[in-house]
């Protein structure tokens, strides 16, 4: 699992992953081209791929770590 920061400050990314716990790597951009690239266009957005690359959840919604793990569970 992988989280992209992206379009903010560092530092509000650094205080993202201290303060949520985050397990999963954080990736940052200072551009909005990874948000662009899988049609972001707020957030909290949640995108899941398969292994594949191809799209298969998307979302405006929160989520926490156990929801996210769970969903990932069912692509296997």
């Amino acid at each position: 699992m992988i989280g992209i920061g992206a379009q903010d400050h560092f530092g509000r990314a650094k205080t993202f992953v201290n303060e949520t716990g985050v397990s999963f790597t954080m990736l940052w951009s200072d551009s909005s081209a990874p948000w662009q690239h899988f049609s972001v266009v707020a957030h909290p957005r949640v995108v899941l791929l398969d292994k594949s690359g191809k799209r298969t959840g998307y979302g405006p919604r929160s989520f926490s770590a156990s929801s996210v793990k769970s969903k990932l569970d069912e692509l296997g």
